[in-house]
């Protein structure tokens, strides 16, 4: 999504804002004042190109007006034309020079310029006129973290953070102050569960469809803050590669949603009803080189098929909601399979299957992913992963391969490594089917933690005999996609008798 700079607004353009567009009213303002005003209506609706024509028109015209001076300065300033925008900028200036944001503009300027002297000059006379003015406070922060003054740059962004306390970006940088740029630094990992030498690798301030359906369907939105979402520092874990938010300076919006039950898998339900309609071929072809790659592990038929599935995902996108049949086109799989009990295994997470998790059928009606698994017929029944009867049912079928398949849905649970231990206790097999991984980008949409990829440390983590395949590679050999490049994990129980 393109961004621009917010045009420089003034009381008296409000007033004549309706003027402007409305045409039997325009004999109140001259000709020049409807050009000055048509330029910043552009501007503040993101024409930037048209805006741009009608500041160059307004300086043509003479137009002393310092908004527009200052407004062309800004989108100068975006598109990295420093020198005219800093002539600009002091021609508003001239005109109007008790704006502190004028001054601050053009301190911005001289920051990007690597002028750090006369940037400091200008935002600390942007201070002068307004005591209040927090941006200047924080590029002044700015400027002392580039001259590796940590000291002053703390003062001044906590500065801006005492007039504002809710500004997540002057939190962000506080943040990195306080962290004082250290290559390393130990922090509790949410995967290692465990202190870890971790290491900053971006600041992510997007926002995506996910987030934002959330706040959309939340009861109070005007109680939450869109931008709390995920605008936080973002750590690597160098133990076990996962990455990670730190929720230290920012509020955790998203949990405060979660709790509410507001979580709606809108994906997922949407492949959920294109399989019905036989319209999702993609995620049948992966679940089939999934199992296929998969039965090379498994030794026997499977007595205890059991998935955490993030809804819908998983066995269901090879089978026939019709003929309540599986449908994969590999024989062996299929002959594994086909007798097992199916169970839809639940983790105690509010983020996956809790009784507030709902999917979307049409617009308006909401129904319960937990009931629609069990109405899909694939699933014989739904267990709590820790229950006995669980239990007793791979206890039963000991003879056989028990199965337990994560599918997209580790990096939801809120002790991914624990789950896994557990389900080594319990399964003889455990597939585990992962987004992929990104060593600089950190978590995506929804999630909060990237599961990482140093694989080799993992049994160090689980402290049980097995094996780890990494199969990732061969998952996206056989799929032939570029799309396709979610990470392919099984575990193999070694028994010990």
């Amino acid at each position: 999504m393109t961004t621009f700079t917010i045009p420089y607004l003034n009381r008296e353009l409000k007033d004549n804002l309706s003027f402007s567009i409305n045409p039997t009213n325009t004999f109140h303002i001259t000709p020049k004042e409807q050009i000055i005003n048509k330029a910043i209506i552009l501007h503040y609706e993101g024409n930037i190109s048209e805006a741009k024509n009608y500041y160059e028109l307004c300086i043509k015209k003479r137009c002393n007006d310092p908004r527009i001076f200052s407004n062309y300065g800004s989108l100068l300033i975006d598109d990295g034309k420093l020198i005219e925008a800093e002539l600009l900028l002091l021609k508003a200036i001239e005109l109007h020079p008790d704006s502190a944001a004028f001054y601050n503009q053009l301190g911005i300027i001289y920051i990007n310029e690597k002028k750090f002297r006369e940037a400091n000059y200008y935002l600390k006379k942007a201070i002068e006129i307004n005591l209040h003015f927090e941006d200047a406070y924080k590029n002044i922060a700015i400027i002392n973290i580039k001259e590796k003054n940590l000291d002053k740059a703390e003062y001044y962004i906590r500065k801006a953070l005492k007039i504002n306390p809710k500004w997540i970006e002057a939190k962000l940088i506080l943040s990195q102050i306080l962290l004082g740029y250290k290559q390393s630094f130990n922090l509790v990992c949410p995967f290692c569960r465990e202190s870890r030498d971790c290491r900053i690798i971006k600041t992510n301030l997007s926002k995506n469809k996910f987030t934002d359906k959330l706040i959309s369907e939340s009861r109070k939105p005007n109680k939450i803050n869109t931008n709390d979402l995920f605008t936080r520092l973002c750590y690597s874990c160098l133990f076990c590669g996962s990455q990670f938010y730190d929720p230290m300076l920012s509020d955790n919006s998203l949990d405060i949603l979660y709790n509410k039950g507001i979580v709606h898998h809108n994906v997922g339900w949407y492949n959920y009803k294109s399989i019905k309609e036989k319209k999702n071929q993609s995620n049948q072809r992966q679940i089939n080189i999934i199992f296929n790659i998969a039965s090379n592990y498994i030794d026997s038929k499977i007595g205890i098929y059991s998935e955490v599935n993030c809804p819908f995902q998983g066995l269901i996108n090879a089978y026939d909601p019709i003929s309540k049949e599986i449908k994969l086109k590999s024989v062996s799989s299929l002959e594994k399979i086909k007798s097992a009990e199916r169970i839809l295994s639940i983790e105690p997470s509010k983020e996956i299957w809790g009784m507030g998790c709902k999917s979307e059928e049409t617009k308006g009606i909401y129904k319960s992913c937990r009931q629609q698994a069990i109405y899909s017929g694939l699933f014989q029944s739904i267990q709590n992963i820790n229950s006995t009867v669980l239990l007793e049912k791979i206890n039963l079928s000991s003879t056989l391969t028990n199965v337990i398949f994560y599918a997209n849905t580790l990096d939801h649970l809120p002790n991914p490594i624990n789950s896994i231990k557990n389900s080594i206790k319990l399964f003889d097999i455990i597939i585990i089917l992962m987004h992929k991984y990104n060593s600089t980008v950190g978590p995506t949409m929804q999630h909060r933690m990237q599961i990482g990829n140093l694989y080799q440390n993992w049994n160090k983590l689980l402290g049980l005999p097995c094996n780890i395949y990494d199969l990732s590679n061969e998952l996206k050999r056989k799929h032939k996609s570029k799309k396709e490049d979610d990470r392919l994990l099984i575990i193999k129980k070694i028994k010990t008798h």
